[in-house]
């Protein structure tokens, strides 16, 4: 026998409901699940049928699955016909200090999420540098745009108060003239201008 299972005979001891008292008090017992549903059975043993008494008097199978009494124990159930597969002492819950939940866990990373976690880190940094250059950069471009725009706008001011602009006009050699009627510089200038394009 374990430490935990004598610690359930003597909580059973203790709170006096042994499966013989309840035998030689009643042949057939009732008790109560936590929900206040109300059970009977013979005896609580494996083996044996547990059923349920609604309010109206009437008796059906208790339900395959796990149920707490309001006395402290546990009582599964094998099968639909409200067989009996256990019957114990409810086991107590051992709380975990939070500080002590956290170490654990804490304990439970592994080296690598570590290294993903800085690797991530300086992804991050990078990003945020990366980010700073570009805000930088386009400071920068605003404030070239701007100058440029101003000289721009300078210029077009220069060019539209230019008032000794003479208009072009042709001269007698920007005329047009016939190959064979041109004079030999003329024929000259025009062969050594071909010769150039």
């Amino acid at each position: 026998m374990n430490f935990k299972s004598k610690i359930n005979e003597i909580k059973k001891i203790v709170i006096g409901l042994s499966d013989e008292t309840q035998l030689a008090d009643d042949a057939e017992a009732k008790a109560k699940l936590i929900d206040g549903t109300e059970i009977k059975y013979e005896k609580l043993a494996e083996g044996e049928i547990v059923m349920i008494v609604s309010a109206d008097g009437s008796e059906s199978p208790l339900p395959a699955g796990q149920y707490d009494l309001d006395n402290g124990y546990v009582l599964v159930i094998g099968d639909d016909k409200g067989t009996i597969q256990s019957y114990d002492v409810k086991p107590e819950e051992t709380e975990v200090p939070e500080a002590e939940a956290e170490a654990e866990l804490a304990d439970e990373e592994t080296p690598d999420v570590a290294k993903q976690i800085s690797d991530l880190e300086a992804r991050v940094a990078k990003l945020e540098e990366a980010m700073k250059e570009s805000i930088n950069l386009s400071a920068s471009l605003a404030e070239k745009n701007a100058e440029l725009s101003t000289s721009t706008v300078a210029l077009s001011q220069q060019l539209a108060n230019a008032t000794d602009a003479k208009p072009i006009r042709r001269t007698p050699e920007d005329e047009v003239i016939a190959f064979e009627q041109m004079t030999p510089l003329q024929k000259h200038r025009y062969l050594k201008n071909k010769e150039k394009k």
